[in-house]
């Protein structure tokens, strides 16, 4: 039992009284609204609260502005849930720990005191601004490997996955510590892009169907002819490697629409987008050839 306080309908209030150490709140001539045992739990809706607060049914907390569920240890404010008007519902922390996510009773994500988000992981800060990984048995490929371009971009990376299955791989898209563009996929997939180990493609669509206004490329020989084909080294590549190129001056005179220059100090250039001309060329010196053929059997034919 338990010292009890009823507010009856016909004699007002009732007090029975015991030595439990427990007091329940009734009304309604005996429903027990509020239950508080003797280790000070409170239940409301129920007579037997497990927790400092064990409610049964639906709880509200309502404030003229933002209501906040504050939640402390020891004192310390680890962290809050807020409702506004502005923002809606939104999570704090205000210590250095992470705010982490569970479900079924292990971690599935978490959120680190820098901003950097994990799924599958727990250090995600050791490998990007979001690190995923598939599998209880994935491993970090590029962390437990010997590479250290991996190893060493990856940190520097935005977005960095690993999955463990029977094309097990690693993932990432970022920046390297140079601030230049990485992409990196180390077991194949189907798509447009495929960077890997050993090899690399680029697929585009390319079917007749969803294109229009084709029209041929004509004197293509005389603007390739007009291009530079040269090798040296990027400025700023600290190796100084000699590699082959062209210009992307010389190209924008000719084929306007394969140079970037949204930048109008470093004009960049879609190689790929000169290969349709190259192939005009090609065939234009073959017209050539075929005619200078033509030509040499008529002579001979003569003689």
């Amino acid at each position: 039992m338990a010292s009890i306080i009823n507010a009856t309908t016909t004699n007002g209030v009732a007090v029975q009284g015991d030595n439990s150490g427990s007091l329940q709140l009734q009304t309604n001539n005996g429903t027990t609204a509020i239950t508080i045992d003797s280790s000070q739990n409170v239940g409301i809706g129920t007579t037997s609260p497990s927790q400092k607060l064990d409610v049964t049914g639906n709880a509200r907390l309502n404030a003229s502005s933002s209501p906040v569920l504050q939640l402390s240890e020891s004192g310390t404010l680890r962290g809050s849930i807020t409702g506004s008007s502005t923002i809606g519902l939104y999570f704090q922390t205000f210590t250095t720990t992470p705010m982490r996510f569970d479900t079924n009773g292990s971690e599935r994500m978490r959120i680190t005191s820098g901003g950097d988000v994990g799924i599958g992981t727990t250090t995600p800060d050791s490998y990007g601004a979001l690190a995923v990984r598939k599998g209880v048995n994935g491993t970090w490929l590029g962390v437990s490997g010997n590479s250290s371009f991996q190893t060493s971009d990856a940190q520097n990376s935005s977005l960095y996955v690993v999955h463990s299955s029977a094309n097990s791989g690693t993932t990432f898209i970022g920046t390297d510590a140079a601030g230049r563009l990485q992409m990196f996929c180390s077991s194949s997939a189907s798509g447009g892009v495929y960077l890997a180990n050993g090899g690399t493609s680029w697929t585009s669509a390319s079917d007749e169907r969803v294109k229009e206004n084709l029209v041929p490329i004509e004197n293509g020989l005389a603007k390739v002819a007009s291009l530079r084909a040269v090798t040296g080294n990027y400025i700023k590549d600290e190796t100084k490697k000699s590699k082959a190129f062209l210009i992307a001056q010389d190209v924008e005179a000719i084929l306007p629409e394969a140079v970037d220059s949204s930048n109008p100090d470093e004009l960049g250039l879609a190689y790929t987008d000169v290969i349709p001309l190259l192939v005009a060329s090609i065939k234009e010196l073959k017209a050539e050839l075929d005619a200078t053929k033509a030509e040499v059997q008529a002579l001979k034919g003569v003689a």
